[in-house]
């Protein structure tokens, strides 16, 4: 064998990637877990699942329901975790990561001040502010370090109110060359990408379905195949550009959906294309708690007394999370109960 081509045999065994490439799988060998979401019965279904195609890869959770029942409350919650130290005066903050997070408010109704109140709720739960007979001086020290820490976790989210799916596809693929411009004296710049979160994925679903029936309605009558839908088309993308910066951040991602239908229970109307269903590693269908219905032979006077009784149960918020698909032991096994109150959320554990 010449000496050509005996290089050039030993060239085709050399494999070759990318640094990107090459630094993922050295992450993933020194640290195998995957990020966590921070609720710990999703992470359990997370990492018991066999169809995860690697452990290095963030799950993806898709958070959908009707109107009203705590969506976008528990994206607050993960975005909570993500952005807050690890400790707070000492005391350890179980699930935080004290990282940078992104959220694509398409619904526009991101409200800071709410998200304000469930991290300083989760940071009270687990370090207590001081009890009488404490100094005015103790209480003053700790409110102090309280919005210290508040703020600066607040300093560490990027807001984006796209107002349509061709701005949502503008931020996907310029966020890259955004978050790689911070100078090195920059708040974020020394903290990791920990969550992209949509919320929510069908904010523009009807304008979209309009401009993809004209589109429809344009092509009738031209010769050859149809044309995949400009509907579909725009989805792929958008999912196309959050998994290239999952892939490349190494990030959570979540997004919520809504739920079109009167359905009930568990049953799920998807309208969402496809592709989602080929992304995300975890649907979680959330609604409110049921309340028992009056029996069939009570009285008024029944009804009257047992009136408030289940007004409190209405009005302690509670909700749940049904984790779907057949890799979890079917449709609609019960994931999660968590409650939402004026100061903030309360997930069970």
């Amino acid at each position: 064998m010449s000496a050509d081509a005996l290089g050039a045999r030993l060239r085709d065994e050399v494999h070759e990637e990318t640094l990107e490439e090459f630094l993922r799988t050295l992450r993933g060998r020194h640290d195998p877990s995957p990020p966590p979401l921070g609720i710990p019965p999703l992470d359990r279904l997370c990492s018991s699942d066999p169809t995860r195609s690697s452990a290095t890869h963030a799950p993806v959770l898709q958070i959908s329901g009707p109107s009203c029942t705590g969506k976008t409350h528990l994206v607050y919650y993960i975005l909570a975790l993500t952005v807050l130290p690890s400790r707070f005066r000492s005391v350890s903050l179980p699930s935080t990561k004290d990282a940078t997070a992104v959220i694509l408010d398409t619904d526009s109704r991101f409200c800071i001040a709410r998200l304000k109140q469930c991290m300083a709720s989760y940071i009270t739960q687990h370090a207590p502010g001081p009890i009488p007979p404490a100094s005015t001086e103790d209480f003053d020290s700790y409110n102090t370090d309280l919005d210290h820490t508040l703020r600066t976790a607040l300093m560490q989210i990027h807001v984006f109110r796209p107002q349509s799916s061709a701005a949502l596809l503008a931020t996907l693929e310029q966020l890259e060359s955004y978050l790689f411009s911070a100078t090195p004296s920059h708040r974020c710049a020394a903290r990791p990408l920990g969550l992209v979160a949509v919320d929510s994925a069908s904010a523009f679903y009807w304008p979209d379905k309009l401009s993809a029936e004209d589109d429809t309605a344009t092509a009738l009558g031209t010769a050859g195949p149809p044309a995949t839908s400009s509907f579909v088309k725009t989805h792929q993308t958008i999912v196309s550009g959050l998994r290239s910066l999952r892939l490349r951040f190494g990030c959570v991602v979540v997004v919520s959906s809504w739920i079109l239908g009167a359905g009930s229970g568990t049953e799920d109307y998807a309208h969402l294309p496809g592709v989602w269903a080929g992304f995300q590693t975890m649907t979680v269908k959330v609604d409110k708690e049921d309340v028992a219905r009056f029996g069939l032979g009570m009285s008024a006077e029944e009804a009257v007394r047992d009136r408030k009784a289940r007004q409190e149960v209405v009005d302690r918020g509670k909700f749940v999370g049904y984790v779907m698909g057949e890799r979890y032991g079917g449709r609609g096994r019960m994931g999660m109960h968590f409650c939402i109150a004026l100061n903030g959320i309360v997930v069970a554990d």
